[in-house]
């Protein structure tokens, strides 16, 4: 099974990005809320063609050379998109909030075709004689969503030091790929194919999630005593 985004980076790969940020304050400064967005797209088209000799012998001990010819097309589009969020809030002097979410989205699509030619040379002056050919065409598209967040709320209590934290954590993650694999390989010797025709549908799925509270306790002298509960969770 090919894996989505495989091609990206190889033969000639165009690529575009564009993203736009802002920020504004709300409550008379109290609250601070910014966003920002992201979209990048990329193209590759790739061509490869490979000739191969390998110098062998048979039973006999004559010599003679094993000549694989293969070309390969792909193309293939990458789109992604990602939005990301914060907000900033001050209930009083004591106590803050901050949280950010962000959330992405990737499109891949693929497309792929191929010849791959094996022939032997007796090494004899005559034409070579042909052992196998086969075609192979995929095509598929992968799409992945992301979304996650921090959070973080602080109170101060009553003494200087003494502190009373809430962290959390979190990550939602989903991939699925689909597409089809077909493939042809004729035998000249016995004059038989064998043909290939497959489907996929590939799914992921993982989630995690962390939560902390926390505590400091000031005992003088530049001494404090902390402790926290925390709990961790993960599935796929």
């Amino acid at each position: 099974m090919r894996k989505a985004g495989s091609s990206i980076g190889e033969g000639i790969t165009s690529s575009f990005s564009a993203g736009a940020n802002a920020v504004s304050d709300f409550f008379d400064g109290k609250m601070t809320l910014g966003g920002n967005y992201l979209f990048g797209r990329s193209d590759a088209d790739v061509i490869k063609s490979n000739y191969t000799t390998t110098y062998l012998q048979d039973k006999s001990g004559r010599d003679y050379n094993r000549i694989t010819d293969e070309d390969n097309v792909s193309h293939e589009i990458d789109y992604n998109h990602k939005f990301g969020l914060r907000l900033e809030h001050k209930f009083s002097k004591k106590a803050t909030l901050i949280f950010e979410p962000s959330i992405s989205y990737r499109d891949n699509r693929f497309t792929e075709s191929g010849m791959e030619t094996i022939s032997k040379d007796n090494l004899d002056g005559r034409a070579l004689e042909g052992i196998s050919e086969a075609s192979t065409f995929g095509e598929g598209r992968g799409k992945t969503i992301n979304t996650g967040g921090f959070l973080l709320f602080n109170r101060k209590l009553g003494l200087p030091g003494r502190t009373l934290s809430v962290t959390s954590r979190y990550s939602v993650s989903h991939y699925n790929l689909t597409g089809v694999s077909r493939s042809n390989t004729y035998h000249f010797d016995s004059g038989i194919e064998d043909p290939v025709d497959q489907r996929y549908d590939y799914i992921t799925k993982s989630d995690n999630f962390n939560f902390r509270v926390n505590y400091i306790e000031p005992m003088g002298h530049n001494i404090y005593i902390s402790g926290y509960i925390a709990c961790h969770w993960d599935a796929s």
